[in-house]
């Protein structure tokens, strides 16, 4: 499974490039894709928004504003936003935010709910029209920020956290929160529920942490002792963990001086100059995380992919091309002009392919239904020709043997009309068939409590007897008819069949 969801790493650098290229814009509506994904529709200003990005029709964030005050924040309004453009080089541009996965620009069409949310509402009241005044990731913590001002000063928080399961929250100006999308109670203290009116613990998230190392603090941490540390340790566990980088930084520091991603304690342990190494690949990482440039890892938008079935399978999303990516013949490489754009490719193709999933999927499922009740129809057919040969058989032979069976009906109303009882019946029927009476020999087996006696008459077509069906208080026409071999007692007394 591919990487799903955007790292500090990755959250730190989307926060640098929406600052260079939306801060300035204002927000003309907001939509729900489904419960987790929202469309935030920016009108951006001129010379904001490079012209390599994406964008749609151009519009005008003045006549959005009137057009919101005048529809009383209606949620019914502007769903294509088709507004009259009266300023010129305003762009539009729809900004996508998945609950703890991702945000991006995007160019790519999704559908939209017919009808917002209760949530996108709230959004929309709050939001429309304000200016995007700020972008910025709050401390090293998976959570950024995107504040809106209305006259100058800042009026709203839109915090948005990428971690865990993920949360979209409101607030005013002093972090009171005026809508939540996933209430929590959070156990610690300082962090505090998070829910209407209550205030959001912006300074409970992970603070900045110092990234700057030494050789000692190095050194100290690769000779330290404990269950990670053992010889089998894994190393890049170990560094992250303690140095503060997140995994991906120190796999690339790793295969940055010539180590795999996976390596040991001991591998590293065994190099003297290991610490010196490491150091110089980690005040890289540091430039990188402080939003500065490297030679030797050039800011862009990298996907990597591996072939499956002859399709590209998206398995990677970075803004930087790490080492551990660089030699791995099992990943095709796939460059972009930014980061962002590399992201909205990456998603929107996942998108398409899951929804091609899914179709074939139902597809598939209507089809083995399509073929069930097909098979099903089919077999009740054959069924019922089967038993339509079957029955005109037995409608053959009764009229065949009609005397034989009108003796039996005869004799046998007469017991039971004699109110000769069932058991001695049987026994005199028994009796009679060892004498070789011949009414006797066809009668198989009674069925008294239901009107019925099994008869076995002779057929032209096989030679084996077949067993047969008769209402003894059926009329001698009746029994002639061979659609009406077998009629319901019309006494309320037990009748015996022939």
């Amino acid at each position: 499974m591919g990487k799903s969801r955007m790292s500090v790493l990755d959250l730190r650098v989307q926060a640098l490039q929406f600052s260079k290229r939306l801060v300035g814009s204002r927000v003309a509506n907001i939509y729900d894709i489904n419960a987790k994904t929202y469309l935030l529709k920016l009108s951006v200003p001129p010379g904001r928004f490079g012209d390599e990005q994406r964008e749609v029709e151009s519009l005008n964030p003045l006549v959005e504003a009137a057009r919101s005050t005048l529809a009383g924040q209606n949620s019914g309004q502007d769903e294509h936003g088709a507004e009259t453009v009266v300023g010129e080089g305003w762009k539009k541009v729809l900004v996508l935010v998945e609950s703890g996965a991702r945000i991006h620009t995007t160019n790519f069409v999704r559908d939209k709910g017919a009808v917002p949310s209760g949530f996108t509402l709230k959004l929309r009241k709050h939001l429309r029209a304000r200016r995007l005044e700020s972008v910025r990731q709050v401390g090293s913590d998976r959570v950024l920020d995107l504040s809106f001002s209305m006259g100058g000063e800042i009026v709203y928080h839109l915090i948005l956290e990428f971690y865990a399961a993920g949360n979209i929250i409101l607030t005013d100006r002093d972090l009171q929160i005026l809508t939540v999308l996933r209430v929590f109670r959070g156990e610690a203290a300082t962090a505090g529920p998070v829910a209407v009116r209550e205030r959001y613990a912006l300074e409970a998230a992970r603070s900045e942490a110092s990234l700057e190392v030494c050789e000692e603090q190095i050194q100290d941490v690769l000779s330290g002792t404990g269950e990670d540390l053992s010889k089998n340790g894994s190393a890049k566990k170990v560094l992250s963990t303690a140095l503060g980088f997140g995994p991906e930084l120190i796999a690339h520091a790793l295969c940055s001086i010539g180590y795999s991603e996976n390596a040991k304690i001991e591998q590293l342990r065994a190099n003297r100059d290991v610490t010196h190494l490491l150091k110089l690949a980690l005040d890289q990482l540091v430039i990188l995380v402080n939003g500065g440039e490297v030679d030797v890892l050039p800011l862009g938008g990298f996907i990597l992919s591996t072939e499956e079935g002859g399709i590209d399978s998206y398995q990677i999303f970075t803004p930087y091309l790490l080492a551990q990516y660089q030699n791995d013949p099992t990943l095709k490489l796939s460059r972009y002009s930014t980061f962002d754009e590399a992201v909205d490719e990456y998603f929107s193709k996942i998108e398409s392919q899951r929804f091609e999933r899914e179709s074939k999927k139902k597809e598939d499922l209507v089809l083995k239904k399509v073929g069930k009740a097909k098979a099903q129809l089919e077999s009740h057919v054959e069924a019922l020709q089967e038993a339509q040969v079957t029955n005109l058989e037995k409608a053959k032979a009764i009229e065949r043997s009609f005397q034989e069976v009108d003796a039996a009906i005869i004799v046998l109303r007469g017991l039971v009309a004699s109110a000769v009882d069932w058991e001695d019946l049987h026994k005199m029927i028994k009796a009679e068939k060892k004498n070789g009476n011949p009414v006797a020999q066809i009668i198989q087996s009674l069925h008294l409590e239901r009107n019925v006696v099994t008869l076995v008459l002779a057929s032209e077509e096989v030679e084996e007897d077949e067993g047969m069906e008769s209402d003894p208080d059926a009329s001698d026409d009746d029994e002639r008819d061979e659609s009406k071999y077998r009629r319901p007692a019309r006494q309320s007394l037990p009748s015996l069949l022939v």
